[in-house]
């Protein structure tokens, strides 16, 4: 019998295979092109691409780091910077774009001992971030015709706008979770409704850090307006002349994050597929596929500091290192 893990395994590849089978197929003529385009690119531009993910990384370090004191756990912004690129370099092997968050978890864990703290942090970090993308998304429904005129992704955006905003009232408000608590009675043990309620006030203890839940929502506000800038300069490293602006990618990087998160290997051919869907009106599939190709590129490119952190991270003797334990004033 497959174990559950291992069909898990199997589901991300399929997608992930899937995915890459149909964009080749749709592609199939336009190999050469993109090969062309990738190489040919504009290094100063790429440079630039590069030096924009290294200061989101540090953002997101920070953020980390900021929710982390609520759980009463205080790492130096040092500290935080590796078990972040930790995640981004596990993100390469683990199930789609949050298999990196399960390892940057488990290193919290491994740095802290406090191992629902950690993993609670790890969930309020992404879901602050995801709030981010949501909202800046939101505003560019509103404001650009080209994106309202997609049914797909309008449809896509209202659910995962709808879902994000459920979230948040359920996990922030106390009152409306217990009302609501009794649906969860029909689809989930009791037992396990129990082992989830020590999680839940865990998550609802940031309902009292309004300041800090405040200051980490601008800076995935920030990030998220990064992000969307890599892929603009990353377009313009192929022809500065493309008809592809900012506003476009304001709200397709976003949906296509969204879509990255399905199961499959780091997002790869999905995350291609959905740009290739949602910029076809704009640019052909191989200026889309490149530029997609490019950002995946840059992401394992800057994971392998990762790499370089996981591996000084071992002793002598193979054991995993424990980060040292911090006073309350982080250093």
């Amino acid at each position: 019998m497959i174990k559950r893990k291992n069909l898990f395994l199997i589901l991300r590849v399929f997608i992930s295979a899937g995915a890459i089978c149909m964009l080749l197929f749709m592609a199939r003529n336009e190999l050469g092109k993109i090969y062309n385009l990738i190489v040919n690119l504009n290094k100063a531009f790429f440079t630039v691409s590069f030096i924009l993910f290294l200061i989101i990384s540090f953002l997101v370090s920070f953020r980390f780091k900021l929710l982390l004191k609520v759980q009463n756990i205080f790492l130096s912004l040092k500290e935080s910077a590796k078990l972040t690129f930790i995640g981004y370099f596990f993100n390469n092997f683990l199930p789609s774009s949050l298999g990196g968050d399960l390892a940057r978890g488990y290193y919290a864990f491994k740095s802290t001992n406090k191992k629902l703290s950690s993993f609670t942090t790890i969930f309020v970090d992404r879901l602050v971030g995801v709030t981010a993308m949501v909202f800046l998304m939101g505003i560019a429904f509103i404001f650009i015709q080209d994106a309202r005129e997609n049914k797909v992704a309008l449809s896509l955006a209202i659910i995962v706008i709808s879902l994000v905003l459920f979230a948040l009232l359920f996990l922030l408000n106390r009152s409306l979770a217990k009302k609501l608590s009794f649906m969860l009675r029909f689809f989930i043990p009791f037992k396990l409704n129990e082992k989830l309620r020590p999680i839940y006030n865990s998550i609802n203890k940031y309902k009292d850090s309004k300041k800090l839940l405040l200051e980490a929502l601008v800076i995935s506000f920030l990030v998220q307006l990064l992000v969307v800038l890599i892929f603009f300069v990353l377009s313009k490293s192929i022809n500065m002349k493309l008809p592809l602006g900012f506003k476009d990618l304001f709200w397709v990087v976003p949906l296509s994050s969204i879509v990255s998160m399905l199961p499959s290997i780091n997002g790869i051919g999905v995350r291609e597929g959905a740009f290739v869907y949602f910029l076809r009106r704009i640019v052909n599939p191989e200026i889309a596929i490149s530029i997609s190709l490019l950002f995946l590129g840059l992401t394992i490119f800057v994971s392998l500091i990762g790499g370089v952190v996981y591996i000084f991270m071992k002793t002598n003797k193979g054991k995993e290192y424990k980060a040292p334990r911090l006073n309350s004033s982080g250093f």
